[in-house]
């Protein structure tokens, strides 16, 4: 893998995305974080909703995109980066941190 052997012992690689809900616990982390967007949203623009164009865009962004499930995205870090961490994050995201492991 290109990343892999491009990095120098101790090198980082992260990947922060967005990622596909596929049980309960992560539905239940996407409600709370409807209100959670929508809070920050509020605090930070004044307005609980996104503009009408922000919303056309996404709803157009998400007609050609599909994610990964988060155990895709750990059965592909098995496979690629082993002994990544591979995290759920709140507002639809998942962070993988790979650590090259130092030579000798």
């Amino acid at each position: 893998m290109k990343v892999k052997s491009s990095l120098k012992p101790g090198g980082v690689f992260v990947i922060l995305d967005l990622v596909d809900s596929n049980s309960l616990v992560e539905r239940v982390n996407d409600v709370v974080s409807l209100g959670l967007s929508g809070g920050l949203r509020l605090l930070n623009n004044g307005r609980f909703k996104p503009p009408a164009e922000v919303r056309k865009a996404w709803e157009q962004h998400g007609v050609h995109d599909s994610y990964l499930t988060l155990k895709q995205v750990r059965t592909l870090a098995d496979d690629f980066l082993p002994n990544s961490l591979v995290k759920r994050l709140w507002m639809w995201r998942y962070l993988l941190v790979y650590v090259k492991a130092a030579e000798g």
